[in-house]
């Protein structure tokens, strides 16, 4: 009996020794276990799906002919509250990880710090410059990257044993993410923090081994790759269908030196911005530009193959041209492949058949629409105002307005008042000064709804109802 179990031993080790990812620097390919691969992933983000849809929505990544699915890991969400850590239901990415892994989807990991994501702070939770304003963020700062090493030493222990070399999904992890846009979009090349890059490098060898491909994302130009790549680590790019797939990865094989080609986000669609109309790309061109990248051997993450919800206050916000605050809505569609209810869209069968071109398709019927609530017409009627219904907690004064973080909210609505003690002029301009506004903000003057306001650096006219 002792030399069976030795023996199923020695075979359980040698099969977790033989698992290895990694790239062929002389041929421009991954390895897997050591023969060529190529991953098609879609983009799956676990904190913008019910935990009750995991299952259903894995299941049709891997009915699309996908073999990897793509997420991030949003630090917020983890930890809510300084300490507190949140790692059960919709949290549960070590749950979503495993189901990953047995339906037969290896995992590219995105786990920030920051991960933009379209959410709000970009993940980052609200209290690390709360409680302490003087924070520099995605920055050497000793007091980000304090936290940043605390939050880490409570992930990544629970990801280790989610490696791909340890029989898990996990085959690459980026470090940051599009840390290039910020300092080059920010005309401050003091940000590129190449101190601050190589402590996660640093950070996440640590914990997760010297053997795992790591890998940073940033915008095609060289200005962009120089600011965000980190020495030693895998450099991938992403785009869109306005860009040349060879245009993009011959600069992107340019600064890398080695490894294949690589796109990590190609968007089927767009992000959606309140009052703006819904943002669509034909279908033919996304497959079309799609079909060329595969054609040229390249891994391709589709981004997103399911968008979903970022529900309640969690969406975040773009800046557009000359600073325009762009908030963005909770409906995270982005016209993918699987819309927002998780049905198959023309797009699903479009980018399957051109993975039918170059992967072995999974023999099984397609998905079909969910069956949706019937609900008759709403109307909505006004029966008291806001004012009427405020919670208000005992009020701050301040001489100025304070941000959220400085008021110790993570998110929701804040009402701040004033009391004008003159007769203004009728119209009155009412402007805001350089710090900006960074949100959506509601006017009104005696409780009467004036205006709103979505963009930075703003200057308006207020028209006074009654006089003060």
């Amino acid at each position: 009996m002792k030399l069976i179990i030795g023996f199923i031993l020695i075979c359980i080790i040698c099969l977790c020794a033989a698992r290895n990812f990694t790239h062929d620097s002389k041929n421009g390919v991954f390895l897997k276990d050591g023969k060529p691969f190529r991953y098609i992933s879609g983009d799956l983000e676990y904190f913008k799906v019910p935990s009750v849809h995991w299952k259903d929505r894995l299941n049709k990544y891997k009915l699309a002919g996908l073999n990897t699915i793509q997420t991030y890991i949003e630090w917020r969400s983890h930890e809510p509250e300084k300490g507190q850590y949140e790692f059960s239901g919709d949290n549960d990415v070590v749950n979503f990880l495993k189901l990953a892994n047995e339906t037969g989807l290896l995992v590219v990991l995105r786990p920030g710090p920051f991960v933009n994501a379209e959410r709000d702070n970009g993940g980052l939770p609200y209290w690390l410059q709360g409680n302490n304003p003087n924070m520099v963020i995605r920055s050497a700062d000793d007091s980000y990257l304090k936290e940043v090493d605390q939050w880490f030493s409570v992930l990544f222990p629970k990801l280790v044993p989610l490696l791909y070399k340890n029989g898990g999904p996990i085959i690459t992890v980026q470090v940051e993410n599009e840390f290039g846009f910020y300092g080059v979009l920010s005309n401050d090349l003091k940000l590129c923090d190449t101190k601050y890059k190589n402590h996660l490098k640093d950070l996440f060898i640590k914990y997760l081994g010297n053997d795992v491909v790591l890998f940073t994302v940033d915008g095609l130009t060289p200005e962009f790759q120089k600011c965000g790549s980190v020495e030693g680590v895998f450099a991938t790019t992403d785009f869109g269908i306005g860009t040349d797939p060879k245009a993009a990865f011959d600069n992107q094989k340019l600064h890398n030196g080695f490894g294949p080609y690589v796109n990590s986000e190609y968007y089927t669609g767009w992000i959606e911005i309140w009052e703006w109309p819904h943002p669509l790309r034909s279908t033919k061109t996304v497959v079309d530009h799609f079909n060329t990248m595969l054609s040229m051997n390249a891994s391709v993450n589709i981004y997103p193959f399911h968008g979903g919800t970022s529900f309640g206050f969690n969406p975040g916000a773009n800046i557009g041209e000359e600073d325009t605050f762009q908030p963005e809505t909770t409906h995270y569609d982005f016209d993918a492949p699987l819309n927002e209810a998780g049905d198959p869209t023309e797009k699903f069968a479009a980018f399957r058949e051109v993975i039918g071109k170059y992967e072995p398709l999974p023999k099984i019927a397609l998905p079909t629409a969910s069956p949706k609530m019937e609900l008759p017409a709403i109307t909505l009627t006004p029966i008291a105002s806001i004012f009427d219904n405020l919670l208000l907690s005992e009020p701050t004064a301040s001489k100025s307005p304070l941000t959220f973080e400085q008021l110790k909210l993570g998110h929701g609505f804040v009402r701040y008042s004033t009391t004008i003690n003159f007769d203004p002029t009728n119209p009155s301009v009412l402007s805001l000064n350089e710090t900006g506004l960074r949100d959506r903000a509601l006017i009104f003057v005696n409780e009467v709804y004036i205006y709103y306001v979505l963009i930075d650096f703003i200057l308006f006219i207020v028209k006074i109802y009654s006089k003060f």
